[in-house]
């Protein structure tokens, strides 16, 4: 008798679609357990199986999926055959395309936000990826500085400034979707710094 197939990865990946989609629909504190086993077709059971502490262990799972993504598309960058300022508009372009594809789920990155700021589980997935990014950028722009592409300055106020334009772009986009295109306004960001810290 063969053995069943081993189906967690496909089961955890089912039940983080159906949450994704509840939490957009009803916003993470009124999403209900039952509901993202109902979207996923699993009993309360199967949910708890693979999530024994709820809905917590499925943020931190969201998390990680998205963030983690983004930090593996950029430390692929830092190896590329290509100038520093050709790697930071690649990343930049990358980071865009993401943001595009995920742009009906955005509601559910400012609640993201919002949570890490009342629960330390969800702030410490963010601030991890948010420090190793944040030190992806540096090594990006110390690259440039090392071969004259750029005017040697504090890599770590000018990765920081990159983070800014994306995070505060964003916010900005929240407030009045039709006064800010985010993709336009990221785009002339960063390359207005980039300009500003050519050595020419």
């Amino acid at each position: 008798m063969s053995p069943r197939p081993d189906r967690r990865e496909e089961r955890t990946t089912q039940i983080i679609e159906a949450a994704m989609a509840v939490f957009a629909e009803k916003g993470f504190n009124a999403a209900r357990m039952s509901d993202i086993a109902d979207e996923a077709g699993v009993s309360k059971g199967t949910l708890y199986f693979y999530f024994e502490e709820g809905k917590d262990a499925i943020i931190r799972t969201i998390l990680k999926a998205i963030l983690g993504r983004e930090l593996s598309m950029a430390r692929r960058l830092l190896a590329v055959e290509k100038t520093s300022l050709e790697k930071l508009d690649l990343l930049t372009e990358a980071m865009l395309e993401d943001l595009k594809k995920i742009k009906p789920l955005l509601s559910l990155y400012f609640d993201f936000m919002a949570m890490a700021m009342r629960r330390e589980a969800v702030h410490d997935v963010i601030k991890k990826t948010f420090r190793e990014y944040t030190e992806i950028i540096e090594n990006l722009v110390q690259q440039g500085i090392d071969n004259g592409e750029l005017r040697p300055v504090d890599v770590r106020e000018a990765a920081l400034t990159i983070g800014a334009i994306f995070e505060g772009t964003l916010l900005l986009w929240a407030y009045d979707s039709t006064l800010v295109d985010f993709e336009t306004h990221i785009k002339t960001g960063t390359q207005l710094l980039l300009d500003g810290l050519k050595t020419s």
